[in-house]
């Protein structure tokens, strides 16, 4: 007998990433591009989010007044709210990529990609060093 139609969106397979249980160390000049990239895979694709200096990235115009949010950035109840008009920090294809550009000596920091989905999450460390 028929046990129905599979389905596409049910979790089967939890977040993994390759590496996900080392911290990777990276050194670049100050004024350069950065791109992190936290290559999960899961099934349905996982929700990927990124933390910058312990707190939760969120990217995006913030809606005042019906109207798009000024450019800039503000610690708000605990996640970093940076306006997609910053074009400093960018979060590419669904999360898979942070990219920081014209880095600071003061950008050196911890940042982690969390993947998660239905079945579980993993996550993946970077120990950025910015010098110059």
């Amino acid at each position: 007998s028929e046990q129905g139609v599979p389905c596409p969106t049910c979790p089967t397979a939890p977040p993994s990433i390759t590496g996900a249980e080392e911290t990777r160390n990276i050194t670049v000049p100050a004024g350069e591009l950065l791109t992190l990239e936290c290559p999960a895979a899961a099934v349905p694709p996982p929700h990927i989010e990124w933390q910058w200096q312990g707190s939760l990235l969120q990217v995006g115009a913030r809606a005042a007044g019906g109207g798009r949010a000024g450019a800039g950035a503000a610690l708000l109840t605990g996640a970093l709210w940076v306006c997609q008009e910053d074009a400093r920090v960018r979060v590419l294809d669904g999360g898979r990529f942070l990219r920081l550009r014209a880095l600071l000596r003061t950008d050196s920091s911890e940042f982690s990609c969390t993947a998660s989905n239905a079945l579980g999450s993993t996550s993946l460390r970077f120990h950025v060093d910015v010098h110059g």
